[in-house]
């Protein structure tokens, strides 16, 4: 959460968060770009939505489920 109290998610939580951090600072600077932004977006909703896919456990068993 921002100091002013505002929420960021996906791209603009990554854009937030890069411009903090040293090695992510320039990188970051291009999600200001226009048009940018929705692009990152889209590709972060994209693995968002394939992230559990790409790290298979080899038993799933990896993850013990509660309850």
């Amino acid at each position: 959460m921002a100091a002013n109290g505002a929420m960021y998610r996906g791209a603009r939580a990554l854009r937030f968060v890069g411009l903090r951090l040293p090695l992510l600072c320039l990188p970051s600077l291009l999600l200001f770009l226009p048009g940018v932004l929705r692009l990152a977006e889209r590709a972060y909703q994209w693995v968002a939505r394939r992230r559990h896919r790409w790290n298979r456990c080899p038993n799933d068993n990896c993850f013990p489920h509660s309850g």
